[in-house]
C-alpha cells in the first residue's frame, strides 16, 4: 500500500529544450540532468515537487508515423500508443509510489501537514507529445484512486504545430 498524500495534485508536461536557449544546445548535444530541470524551472517561477522522464521510455510518436507531427498527446493515436506498451504500466508502478508518498523534499508540505497541491512535471524533449500523453493518462490512473489531479500544458513548442 502506498503512503497516502492528502491534497490535490498538478501534473504539468513540458519540453526541456524549451526552457532556456542553454538547455537547448546541451539537450541538442547530450541530453539533460533533472538537476538542471529543477533549476531552469524554478528559475522561471515553476515549483516542482517531482520531476519524471517521459521521454526515454516511450518512443516519438511522430518517428512511428510523420503524421502525428502536427499533433499533441491528447490525440488518440497517440495516447493509445504509449498507453498500451509495456513501459507505461513499468512507468506508473515506477513513479506511482513517489506521487503518492508525502514529500520530505519540501518544508511547505511539513508546514500543511502535507494538505496541499504537489506538482508533478513530466518531461520530454519538446513538450508536445510523449510529456503531454503521459500528463493525461497518470491523471486516469490517479482520479481512479479517488484523487483530484489537474492537468497543465507549457504550450511554448505548441507555437510551431
Amino acid at each position: 500500500m502506498y503512503p497516502r498524500h492528502y491534497g490535490s495534485f498538478q501534473l504539468v508536461s513540458f519540453g526541456a529544450r524549451w526552457l532556456t536557449t542553454q538547455l537547448t544546445r546541451e539537450f541538442d548535444q547530450h541530453g539533460v540532468s533533472t538537476d538542471k530541470l529543477y533549476e531552469a524551472l524554478e528559475k522561471q517561477s515553476y515549483r516542482p515537487d517531482l520531476i519524471l522522464d517521459g521521454m526515454r521510455k516511450f518512443d516519438d510518436p511522430e518517428t512511428r508515423d510523420p503524421e502525428l507531427r502536427n499533433h499533441t498527446g491528447y490525440h488518440k493515436q497517440i495516447m493509445k500508443g504509449i498507453a498500451l506498451s509495456h513501459e507505461f504500466v513499468d512507468f506508473v508502478q515506477e513513479h506511482k509510489r513517489h506521487i503518492l508518498e508525502p514529500a520530505l523534499l519540501s518544508g511547505y508540505y511539513a508546514a500543511t501537514r502535507y494538505v496541499t497541491t504537489k506538482r508533478i512535471f513530466i518531461w520530454c524533449r519538446s513538450g508536445r507529445h510523449r510529456s503531454v500523453a503521459l500528463t493525461v493518462l497518470l491523471k486516469d490512473c490517479l482520479e481512479k484512486d479517488g484523487l483530484f489531479v489537474e492537468v497543465f500544458n507549457m504550450k511554448r513548442s505548441w507555437m510551431r504545430l
